[in-house]
């Protein structure tokens, strides 16, 4: 009787009429006592058959099979949703973004195209970060060196008293000197959870090869810093000119980063910047640090040149193909 589940009791009705069916010399069914499939409808027959099939293969398990599966599928499903909302892969609102750029999730951007390339294909894209008391347009110019790509320039939220704007309003200094860390670390992370929102939105709407390349200098290296530390799957490499990191974000788990700075700057203390990408190269942070004779917190031509070729190398590597990643995506 091996093979029979229901040995001694006549199966469950809801199968009955399929056992019918398939109760004939050679079917799937074997060792079952059949009420109703006689010449009389009170008639009880048992089909032995030649080769029977282990229960597991039988039409109603194998039904049962597919209504299980499909419940797990379902959960996996809903589950594969909810893990791409929690990593912001949410469809993007493009109704106010165009070729020049436009506002996304609340925040105004500029676009330019370097290198000549075509606006309309799918290209490496470079977030450019502009600092404190500056804007988006005071950077539009530049870059012209880095070769094919997409120039992205988000403004930040806050505006300074010229009229430029900023990414948050407790900088460095006042965090570190002046006790107001936690309100501080508060702020940069919000404008890191903006900007993780704006990186996703973006390379949904605008044709985009790869994962971005992130830059800036002074606060704009400093979101550099911190998107790279907090984001880092969603970006490919970063260069932060003239910047530092708050020690909350501090991680080794980040998107690799050149840091380039004067050993003049003491706005963004030269020995804090360099204190702090020691640390994270003894703790295996993909961080490189290259120090410039400078008299002060400019960007000399020197650190410029260094700037933008770094910037070129990262370019072509998008277009070899080495950005390509989880968050790659290509605008219809």
């Amino acid at each position: 009787m091996r093979g029979n589940p229901w040995v001694g009791t006549p199966p469950p009705d809801w199968i009955q009429q399929d056992m019918c069916r398939q109760a004939q010399p050679g079917g799937p069914i074997s060792h079952w006592r059949v009420p109703g499939c006689g010449p009389g409808p009170s008639d009880r027959i048992e089909f032995i058959m030649a080769n029977p099939q282990p229960w597991y293969r039988s039409p109603w398990a194998m039904g049962a099979g597919v209504v299980i599966g499909g419940i797990a599928a379902g959960a996996l499903l809903a589950g594969g949703v909810r893990l791409a909302q929690r990593l912001g892969r949410a469809r993007a609102d493009c109704t106010e973004v165009g070729s020049g750029g436009g506002v996304i999730n609340g925040i105004r951007y500029l676009e330019r195209i370097r290198g000549g390339a075509d606006p309309n294909a799918a290209l490496p894209m470079v977030l450019v970060f502009h600092s404190k008391g500056a804007r988006p347009e005071g950077f539009a110019a530049g870059f012209g060196g880095i070769g094919p790509a997409r120039l992205i320039l988000p403004e930040g939220p806050y505006a300074t008293q010229g009229g430029g704007r900023k990414w948050w309003v407790e900088g460095i200094k006042s965090a570190v000197r002046e006790g107001n860390m936690a309100e501080a670390t508060a702020q940069w992370q919000h404008a890191s959870d903006q900007i993780a929102n704006f990186v996703d939105q973006i390379t949904q709407c605008r044709p985009t090869l790869g994962k971005p390349i992130i830059t800036g200098s002074s606060q704009g290296g400093e979101m550099t810093l911190l998107v790279a530390s907090t984001e880092p799957r969603r970006v490919y490499k970063g260069v932060a000119v003239a910047s530092y990191l708050l020690e909350p974000f501090w991680t080794s788990r980040m998107a690799p980063v050149d840091m380039l700075h004067g050993t003049g700057d003491r706005t963004v203390p030269f020995s804090w910047a360099k204190q702090y990408a020691e640390h994270m190269m003894a703790r295996g942070a993909p961080l490189t640090f290259t120090a410039f004779s400078s008299p002060g917190h400019g960007v000399t031509s020197q650190m410029s040149r260094a700037w933008i070729g770094r910037l070129r190398e990262l370019v072509d590597e998008v277009h070899r193909g080495e950005a390509s990643g989880f968050f790659q995506r290509t605008a219809a």
